[in-house]
């Protein structure tokens, strides 16, 4: 029963930390798109590459860090019901 309590806390706390994640990758995508504005002629087309980059980065973590906590949660149940054939096989 704890481990089951102490697993939905941490699938809690992961919820909670996407908007920290989604940050994240926005700020890297931005600065990567930042860089790359960098290399064109004008400033007002730098921008773009730099908003672009910030909402493409924070999609992608997005997108990311949802499947990851899903794949953890699959995970979980599906150690849990190994556990309990196995508690039922002996």
């Amino acid at each position: 029963m704890s481990a089951r309590i102490s697993g939905r806390g941490l699938r809690l706390a992961g919820w909670l930390l996407t908007p920290a994640v989604v940050w994240a990758g926005s700020f890297v995508g931005g600065w990567i798109g930042a860089v790359v504005g960098g290399w064109v002629a004008t400033a007002s087309s730098g921008i773009v590459w730099l908003a672009a980059g910030a909402v493409l980065g924070g999609t992608a973590a997005l997108f990311g860090w949802i499947a990851r906590l899903r794949r953890g949660a699959k995970l979980a149940r599906a150690g849990r019901a190994a556990k309990d054939a196995a508690a039922e096989g002996s």
